[in-house]
């Protein structure tokens, strides 16, 4: 057999193959990156989010729509060093988001099983709620 044909119907195998890989394995929701800001924070995407009654004060002075909301669960870094991640029942995290209308902003949430409430707003253009 030339050796054309061989690649011809290599490539058809490939190409079945790949198909198959597709829809057995398309549409699953993959987390590849393994460090704990990262695993942190999308476990807190997967939950319900609530606001404190502070919170949702300083939300609603802040004008903060789901977009700015979900840029805080997604490009945040959390400082573990300042966060009680081993308090009980719920671990508190703080949250730094650096661009967040060309100025930083800290959001303290509380990480429970079912819930992630954000707790209180901290930075320049947070205004005081009580």
């Amino acid at each position: 057999m030339p050796l054309y044909k061989k690649l011809f119907f290599f490539g058809i195998g490939i190409a079945m193959g790949a198909v198959m890989v597709y829809f057995l394995f398309g549409n699953r929701d993959l987390q590849c990156s393994y460090f704990p800001n990262d695993r942190v924070l999308y476990d807190m995407r997967k939950k319900e989010l609530l606001f404190s009654d502070k919170a949702l004060c300083q939300n609603e002075k802040l004008a903060m729509d789901s977009i700015d909301l979900q840029l805080l669960l997604t490009a945040s870094k959390i400082d573990f060093k300042n966060s009680e991640t081993r308090q009980e029942p719920c671990g508190v995290y703080h949250l730094h988001l650096q661009d967040f209308r060309a100025r930083p902003l800290i959001a303290k949430i509380q990480n429970c099983d079912s819930t992630a409430t954000i707790l209180s707003f901290e930075g320049e253009l947070v205004p005081a709620c009580n």
